[in-house]
């Protein structure tokens, strides 16, 4: 039976969809089956921005290369290095083995959509790569979708939405103004000397990083680079292996799980969690006093070089290992199932983005780099942002603070990261969005999407769509707990949607044949 099967977007998640799905066909006798795979920017195809083959070498892996996860089946990263020595020596000279360049890990990623698409011509498989963006998605009965693409429209049996992040669009209003540049188009900034002697730049996390990287090191740009930011910004490194005791924490799972749900405000859960930490821990950080990004860094970087290191403020590593215990130890999914709707509001606000920074970190390579430039005052932090707007008069942007002050500078990089919460009623919708508005998806209050276990989209009318799937940031995010999405998901998550599918197929193929008899 004649079967269509689209993937739409082709990053990380895609290929991995694409190449699980590929070795499952092998397995059965399916017949007549055609892969669409769609990625409006053949450039990230296989790859996606985080790992696309021509990103710089300072744009490192954020983990030991051990640590790098595709899908089961495939051969490890490390391994495929080992087997691919000379052409890494060619194009990688000095690339760090502990922490790879993620444009290697692009060319691992293209070797095994490269292989999975010969098995599928091999078994007869039809693989068709479009340059397509998909606009919008409809449903054409229960289980069939028509996608549109300007004037283009697939017929499919089946969908993985695999879009990857939302753009976050919080200065949607400055996108017309050409030197209003988004992250994700840095690397059009082809003469950066024109930009002047100081680069404004909204965020201060991992884009944040890499745009400061790629700016000093890949445009050799001399000047000052400012940090824009609502809240203090916060930037730690990995590299050592400090560990924090557990007791207090087992005991605050424990009460966790006797107290009711929904009924706990921000501020408890702030206390509750400082106060296992302080118990736990040797050398605490005192809450209030928290090092900013140039003092964590210098703390730990001495300790990472082996010198003697000031550590009257507490031992930062050790934080990162209570935090990274109570994220792993069951905790956190209580804490979050334990505060009320205003205290998940105000946690996601506040308490998110300090236990990210502090639970993933920098690698030590970058982290050496970045503390240079903090050091000799090539990076100032501006906090306490409350607008931005363009001054038609003086044709620059105008950057207001809490503290009244006014800055005005002719360019803006847009680092502040992405968004996982589709809006029905966003002003530029993305994909995700209008299928929000259709109500082909619905989603979470605070982020993320309705799905059940196997990643099937349940729709506004609480349907599960069971040829319909979604995988990735805004998939996993609120699923069940706020979640940044990392590589070991996506070999988590494709051993579950795509199972998932083959059953359905079997299920139509047997269906057929039922009735032919």
């Amino acid at each position: 039976m004649s079967k269509i099967i689209a993937i739409v977007g082709m990053g990380l998640c895609g290929n991995a969809v694409f190449c699980r799905l590929v070795e499952e066909l092998a397995k059965e006798n399916q017949e007549d089956i055609t892969i669409l795979l769609f990625e409006k920017n053949p450039r990230y195809l296989a790859t996606g921005f985080a790992y696309s083959v021509d990103s710089p070498d300072c744009w490192t892996l954020n983990n030991p290369a051990e640590g790098f996860k595709f899908i089961s089946t495939a051969d490890s990263l490390t391994k495929w290095m080992d087997e691919n020595q000379e052409m890494l020596k060619d194009s990688f000279p000095r690339a760090d083995k502990a922490y790879v360049p993620r444009a290697l890990v692009g060319h691992y990623l293209k070797a095994q959509y490269e292989q999975q698409k010969n098995l599928a011509q091999q078994l007869g498989i039809n693989v068709a790569v479009l340059s397509e963006n998909i606009m919008d998605v409809k449903p054409l009965d229960f289980d069939r979708y028509r996608l549109q693409s300007g004037s283009n429209t697939y017929d499919v049996d089946a969908l993985f939405l695999t879009t990857g992040h939302l753009n976050a669009q919080h200065y949607s209003a400055l996108e017309d103004k050409q030197e209003y540049v988004p992250f994700e188009e840095i690397r059009q900034l082809s003469h950066v000397d024109s930009l002047g002697s100081d680069i404004y730049i909204i965020g201060g996390q991992a884009a944040f990083v890499d745009a400061a990287l790629w700016l000093t090191i890949e445009k050799k740009f001399t000047g000052t680079l400012h940090s824009i930011t609502r809240n203090p910004s916060v930037i730690t490194t990995k590299g050592n292996g400090d560990t924090c005791e557990t007791n207090a924490l087992d005991t605050l799972t424990q009460s966790l799980t006797e107290k009711p749900k929904r009924t706990m405000g921000v501020d408890e859960a702030r206390n509750i969690f400082w106060n296992a930490y302080q118990k736990d821990a040797k050398e605490p950080l005192v809450r209030e006093k928290l090092p900013g990004t140039q003092s964590a860094l210098r703390y730990q970087m001495d300790k990472y070089d082996c010198k003697p290191v000031n550590n009257t403020a507490g031992n930062i590593d050790e934080l990162r290992n209570f935090i990274k215990n109570f994220y792993f130890s069951r905790a956190y999914q209580l804490m979050w199932e334990c505060l009320n709707e205003e205290g998940k509001v105000e946690f996601s606000k506040q308490f998110y983005s300090f236990f990210m920074a502090y639970l993933t970190g920098i690698t030590p390579i970058n982290a050496r780099i970045l503390l240079a430039l903090y050091e000799s005052s090539r990076v100032i932090e501006n906090q306490g942002l409350t607008d931005i707007v363009y001054d038609e008069e003086k044709q620059q942007f105008k950057l207001s603070f809490a503290s009244g002050q006014i800055h005005y500078t002719t360019h803006i990089i847009d680092a502040t990261g992405y968004r996982y919460h589709p809006e029905a009623q966003n002003a530029k919708p993305m994909l995700l969005d209008r299928m929000c508005q259709s109500g082909l998806i619905q989603d979470k209050a605070l982020g993320g999407l309705e799905l059940n276990d196997n990643y099937q989209i349940i729709d506004s009318k609480g349907r599960v769509r069971k040829t319909l799937f979604c995988m990735g940031p805004v998939a996993n995010y609120n699923n069940p707990t706020p979640t940044p999405h990392s590589s070991f998901m996506v070999s988590r998550d494709v051993e579950v949607i795509i199972p998932a599918l083959m059953k359905n197929l079997n299920a139509a193929t047997e269906a057929i044949a039922a009735i032919d008899l």
